[in-house]
């Protein structure tokens, strides 16, 4: 919105007695003091000095509330009973400050959303009795989920736990009946029925989450199918990209799924209504895994764009059309929007891409590929799948010991010898750059 824009809207929003902003600069105490409040209905306070809120104030007609404070090693004091005559609150920010959850149980009636921002929380029990809430975000919000919040919060639509802010259980995801997003960490899990060796890994590995404990799931249990989210696993390898990806999800709307706790390849049933519709993956240290399609998913990953693939000790193959269903009756299947792919320290892959001879995979969609540490890879395309590659710009290929070529022009996938005729050979990328 444009700064005058802006500055009308407001302008008009105090006259009307239904909007009050305060500036930078000016102290939280004075407005309590210096406005009449009682007609409101938005007010936005930010401020940098060190002050104390009142002990409440009497706001009967307030629906949205957003307090700030940006001063650097101070956070604003939320007093107990400050929210009291504030019940058609509909909406509560607060940025920099330190609270109990308990503060806000006169709110119960009306709140839909609660953001939390950088602040000090205490009493989460009590997220449970604000009944109506659709929207709760927390944002570097150290906070422990309860574990039967799915019970209480039954309209809760979207949920937000950013870093830092803490993790949830798949098990208390799943009990909430109207999510429709996620976004955040969920606490590591194993599967019942896994083999002893998988159980005792899995126990082992416990001693490293940050809780000590690795959630036991049901092995019919299944994610609910969100329409959008950004899911990462407690205990996984903390990096920026991967973290910018979740949040990337949040504010694009896009689908992002990111496991890297050496789990078994039958754990990952789990996100099974999640894969049709997934766009961006990150597996890493998955054990028993042969192909990414169609072991993960047989339908094919069709909405995925961006795949990484690291440390997959077991995985041959990263698509293998040969043996999916849809591959065989010769349909279009399979990765078909794939933009980015990157895949490192696999030891035994040997194709990227294998499909029958009649079987052409289009890679017209893909733009970059790196490949490392494959030390079993001897060729990266077919001659058909590179003639497919309009689109790719970036190729980048290291520490591939037995690599020979990047594309076979003389056998297809299954050692047949191909027949090439005078220019059959001819190869054209036109938009590689790098």
């Amino acid at each position: 919105m444009h700064d005058v824009v802006r500055d009308v809207a407001i302008w008009i929003g105090k006259v009307e007695k239904k909007c009050f902003t305060s500036k930078v600069g000016i102290g939280l105490a004075e407005w309590a003091v210096e406005e009449c409040l009682e007609q409101y209905r938005g007010i936005s306070l930010v401020g940098n000095e060190k002050v104390e809120l009142p002990s409440g104030l009497v706001c009967p007609s307030l629906h949205i509330l957003r307090l700030e404070n940006t001063l650097d090693g101070n956070k604003l004091q939320v007093p107990e009973y400050f929210f009291k005559e504030m019940s058609a609150l509909k909406v509560v920010t607060i940025i920099g400050g330190v609270l109990s959850v308990k503060s806000l149980q006169f709110l119960a009636n009306n709140l839909r959303v609660l953001l939390l921002i950088r602040c000090d929380v205490s009493d989460a029990s009590f997220l449970g009795k604000l009944k109506r809430l659709q929207i709760l975000y927390l944002e570097k919000s150290p906070i422990e989920i309860p574990d039967g919040l799915g019970d209480e919060l039954s309209r809760l639509k979207l949920l937000y736990i950013g870093s830092w802010s803490g993790s949830i259980s798949p098990i208390t995801i799943n009990k909430f009946p109207q999510l429709e997003e996620f976004y955040g960490w969920i606490k590591n899990w194993e599967v019942e029925g896994m083999s002893s060796e998988e159980s005792y890994a899995r126990c082992a590995e416990s001693d490293s989450q940050p809780d000590g404990s690795v959630v036991c799931l049901p092995n019919d249990f299944s994610f609910p199918k969100l329409q959008r989210y950004g899911i990462m696993e407690v205990g996984a390898l903390y990096d920026t990209d991967r973290w910018t990806r979740c949040l990337d999800a949040f504010d694009r709307g896009t689908r992002c799924l990111i496991i890297e706790n050496n789990h078994p390849k039958a754990t990952l049933g789990i996100f099974s209504a999640l894969y049709q519709n997934l766009e961006i993956l990150y597996l890493s240290g998955v054990t028993g895994c042969h192909n990414i399609v169609p072991s993960i998913d047989e339908r094919g990953l069709n909405e995925l764009t961006i795949l990484h693939v690291t440390d997959c000790k077991d995985l041959e193959c990263i698509m293998d059309a040969s043996k999916s269903p849809h591959g065989k009756s010769g349909n279009p299947v399979m990765l078909s929007r794939l933009v980015e792919l990157y895949m490192r320290g696999l030891p035994e892959l040997k194709w990227i891409w294998k499909a029958p001879g009649q079987h052409v995979i289009g890679l017209q969609s893909l733009t970059e590929l790196k490949v490392s540490w494959c030390n079993n890879l001897t060729y990266i395309f077919t001659l058909s799948q590179a003639r497919s590659l309009v689109q790719l710009k970036s190729l980048k290929v290291s520490y591939c010991e037995r690599l020979e070529c990047i594309v076979e022009a003389k056998f297809d996938h299954n050692e047949r010898e191909i027949s090439v005729g005078d220019g059959n050979t001819i190869l054209a990328l036109p938009s590689l750059r790098n």
